[in-house]
């Protein structure tokens, strides 16, 4: 069965979600990622947005898997492995579209958030805590959360 994601809205973007194997007809210009330890995920507080799981635009030349490694590293100090694609979101407004994929990860090591993070805080969160500290939560996310960590068992 093919399941049904429900639409978002992130700012000014309309955000769908289309699970692996989908990839994007163009390279993903942005890379989310999912990081779990036992049962509760980490999320990073990025001053401007809240609590959120890392993520940042993919570099020049950079594979989206490669980023969402270093996006880690860079936004929570996590060392991870066990990194599965899980698909790829859609961003679109007023005709623009573009593309973030989305991993899900195990963490092997935690290290201090790197000097000169965009992030200022770290936290472990179960699933039942993050709709209550996640910034922009909403049904999409919900089933994502969920899918992010029973793909990981």
């Amino acid at each position: 069965m093919v399941r049904k994601y429900p639409k978002a809205k992130w700012e000014e973007w309309e955000v769908e979600f289309f699970p692996a194997p989908f990839r994007p007809p163009t390279p993903a210009s942005y890379v989310l990622v999912f990081l779990w330890k036992g049962d509760k995920t980490l999320l990073s507080y990025i001053p401007e947005r809240g609590w959120c799981i890392p993520g940042g635009k993919v570099k020049t030349n950079e594979d989206s898997r490669d980023a969402a490694i270093r996006e880690a590293y860079e936004e929570t100090g996590a060392k991870i492995a066990d990194i599965q694609f899980m698909g790829s979101y859609k961003l679109s407004k007023n005709g623009e579209v573009r593309w973030a994929d989305v991993y899900t990860s195990k963490i092997t090591e935690l290290d201090e958030i790197p000097e000169g993070s965009e992030a200022t805080n770290r936290g472990f969160y179960s699933l039942e805590e993050i709709p209550h500290v996640y910034f922009a939560w909403n049904p999409l996310f919900e089933i994502l959360f969920l899918e992010s960590f029973e793909k990981l068992k």
